[in-house]
């Protein structure tokens, strides 16, 4: 009887990549970069009022690379992002810490448009850290742009990203041990609360070679070395095209069509 493929194994293969021979900055770079093309960011399933069930799939990057060698953990983090933000949100973002002979590094691939590209090293300072699609930081608690009164407590590290030139602070790593069932309820809480952004607007985001696609609702980018195309979608047709074609994600009819409505619903486009 043959074994089952391992869910690294199923990792790499999805991603096109090879295990890694060491457990080095080099081998993780690889492996994100990898997962950024191969894997696309969306908020598809909560926009269209489905629950979002933790399976392996949202806990990929720790577990496999846990089965590949390196040595890892969760961490929690608040998020910044949102406008008009008077207080510290709840910990509903997730990432992996790894440690590496070089350091500590964020591994990060599921943060949508924002997500850090890179490796981002922590607690070397506050320089800035420039990868191939950004240039990021991780800015001590004391030293970042969140106000006190909006950072939380338990925060000791803000992942910050430049954007048009300006520092924009992304979500704030906490202190403490992470369980598994503390991901299980941000899970529940951002997949099905009508005050959560996963239920309230469609994010999408794919990276590709130097080129980036990011979208939210139904305005679109293309980022490519020579600069940025706006373009939206604006009928069923164009739904489709950005799901299948921009963003490669496997959607069958039924699913444009339930995106599609959605739209309509927020008032994101407007009726053919």
């Amino acid at each position: 009887m043959v074994a089952s493929p391992s869910l690294s194994e199923r990792y790499l293969k999805r991603l096109g990549a090879t295990a890694p021979t060491t457990r080095d900055l080099a081998s993780l770079t690889t492996l994100l970069e990898a997962h950024l093309r191969a894997i696309p960011f969306d908020t598809i399933t909560p926009f269209i009022g489905q629950a979002v069930s933790l399976d392996p799939d949202a806990t990929l990057s720790f577990a496999a690379l846990g089965e590949l060698g390196f040595n890892v953990e969760y961490v929690l983090a608040r998020v910044y992002i949102s406008p008009g933000i008077t207080r510290p949100m709840a910990k509903t973002h997730t990432a992996v810490v790894v440690s590496l002979p070089e350091g500590k590094f964020l591994f990060d691939p599921g943060f949508g448009g924002y997500t850090p590209t890179m490796p981002v090293q922590l607690g070397v300072g506050d320089d800035a850290q420039e990868g191939k699609w950004g240039t990021f930081r991780a800015v001590s608690a004391a030293n970042s742009i969140v106000t006190s009164d909006r950072r939380g407590d338990d925060v000791h590290t803000v992942m910050e990203t430049l954007v048009n030139g300006t520092w924009m602070a992304m979500y704030g790593l906490t202190k403490g041990p992470v369980v598994e069932a503390d991901i299980e309820a941000f899970n529940w809480y951002v997949s099905t609360s009508p005050d959560s952004h996963f239920t309230k607007r469609l994010m999408l985001s794919r990276f590709a070679g130097v080129e980036k696609v990011t979208g939210i609702d139904a305005s679109m980018k293309h980022r490519t070395a020579s600069g940025v195309t706006d373009y939206s979608m604006d009928t069923l047709e164009q739904v489709g095209k950005v799901l299948r074609v921009d963003m490669q994600l496997g959607a069958d009819d039924a699913l444009v069509q339930k995106v599609y409505n959605r739209l309509l619903q927020v008032g994101a486009i407007k009726p053919e």
